[in-house]
């Protein structure tokens, strides 16, 4: 009896452990979308010349069906920007990235 009341208070530590975890872990990440998000709501205050036209135009389904970035800086926010304005556009079929040096983290 009191080895099955040992057990059962041992898994429920581990239980509320491992739910303690999780939640640390869904915290940090909505934290780390949060700021991500404000990033890129700052970048996308500061777009100016040739990418804010390519962004309005794709937003407007206005691009040509090939298109350049080169000479553009791509950061981590502005590569969620353009990701985020390209998921709905329908006018661009071919964008050109070469050296751009977008990793995973960019999207």
């Amino acid at each position: 009896m009191k080895n099955q009341q040992d057990r059962e208070e041992r898994d429920r530590r581990k239980e509320k452990d491992r739910a303690a975890k999780e939640k640390e872990r869904r915290d940090k990440a909505a934290m780390e979308n949060a700021k991500k998000e404000a990033e890129a709501q700052e970048e996308s205050k500061r777009l100016d010349g040739r990418m804010l036209f390519f962004l309005r135009k794709s937003k407007d389904n206005q691009t040509p069906g090939c298109y350049s970035l080169s000479g553009l800086d791509l950061g981590e926010a502005r590569s969620r920007i353009v990701a985020r304005v390209l998921a709905f556009n329908t006018s661009l079929t071919t964008l050109h990235l070469s050296r751009k040096r977008i990793e995973d983290k960019e999207g």
